[in-house]
C-alpha cells in the first residue's frame, strides 16, 4: 500500500470529522448521484450526523475506519457484521490515489474476521465501476432509495 495512506479504525472523538467527511463527500462528490435536489441530499445526509456516528463507533457490530493521506482525514467507510459494507467516502480531491481501495479492503478484512464468507453493498451509479473494479459484480436491477438509484452488488471474500 502506498506510505502516504492509512487506514485506522475510527475513534470516539474522530465522530465530528467523520461527520464532515461524510457530508462534504456527499454534497462535492456525489453530484452526478443526487443531481443537486435539496430534498435527495437532505436524505442521503440524515443518517450521518454526529449523534448517529457516535452510536455506531460504540456497536461492536460494526466497523467504522477512517481513512488518511499524510495525516489529513480524507476517507471513511463502514461495515456491519452481517456482511453489509454500507459506507465508503473519499473526499473527491484524492480519487484515484489508492485511498477507496485501501478503505475497501479494510473493510473487506473486517467482514473477513466475522467469518463473512461475502460482502454486499449498494453502490450509487457513479461508484459501481469502482466496486467492479475490486472484484464486486451487480446482482438484479437498480433500486430506488430516497431519491437515489442503487446497484446491489456482491464479492466473495
Amino acid at each position: 500500500m502506498d506510505e502516504r495512506i492509512r487506514i485506522i479504525k475510527a475513534r470516539p472523538v474522530e465522530g465530528a470529522v467523520i461527520e464532515r467527511l461524510m457530508q462534504q463527500t456527499i454534497a462535492e462528490g456525489a453530484g452526478a448521484d443526487h443531481q443537486g435536489q435539496p430534498q435527495v441530499i437532505e436524505a442521503w445526509s440524515r443518517s450521518k450526523q454526529r449523534a448517529q456516528i457516535a452510536r455506531w463507533l460504540c456497536d461492536p457490530a460494526l466497523h467504522l475506519n477512517l481513512g488518511r493521506w499524510q495525516g489529513r482525514p480524507v476517507a471513511t467507510g463502514l461495515a456491519l457484521r452481517s456482511g453489509e459494507i454500507c459506507q465508503c467516502f473519499v473526499q473527491p480531491d484524492y480519487w484515484r490515489r489508492g485511498v477507496g481501495r485501501a478503505l475497501m479492503g479494510d473493510l473487506e478484512q473486517a467482514l473477513r474476521g466475522w467469518g463473512c464468507p461475502r460482502a454486499m453493498l449498494y453502490s450509487t451509479p457513479s461508484a459501481v465501476a469502482f466496486f467492479e473494479r475490486l472484484g464486486y459484480a451487480g446482482n438484479g436491477p437498480p433500486l430506488g432509495f430516497h431519491g437515489l438509484r442503487l446497484q446491489l452488488m456482491h464479492k466473495t471474500l
